[in-house]
């Protein structure tokens, strides 16, 4: 059974596993290939951001659900000055 065709439309983000059989560029242009680094950034950063959050968390016998409450009652407090 042939997979499903994926449903293609402008400014959205594929996860690429491969190039074609006939090594086909995975990317169209220069701008499709900037895009795709911006992701990857942006995802690297906020990756960054919760192992920096886990390694707190450990430091300090913390759970990652307590120290989002935390976070949370913070913003809350900040939302109210």
């Amino acid at each position: 059974m042939a997979r499903p065709l994926r449903i293609e439309f402008p400014g959205a983000v594929y996860h690429v596993t491969a190039r074609d059989d006939r090594r086909e560029p995975i990317f169209i242009n220069d701008e499709d290939r900037r895009a795709l680094l911006e992701v990857v950034t942006l995802y690297r950063a906020h990756m960054e951001g919760v192992l920096s959050m886990s390694a707190i968390a450990r430091e300090l016998g913390l759970s990652i659900s307590r120290i989002s409450r935390l976070i949370a009652r913070v913003e809350q407090a900040k939302g109210k000055a």
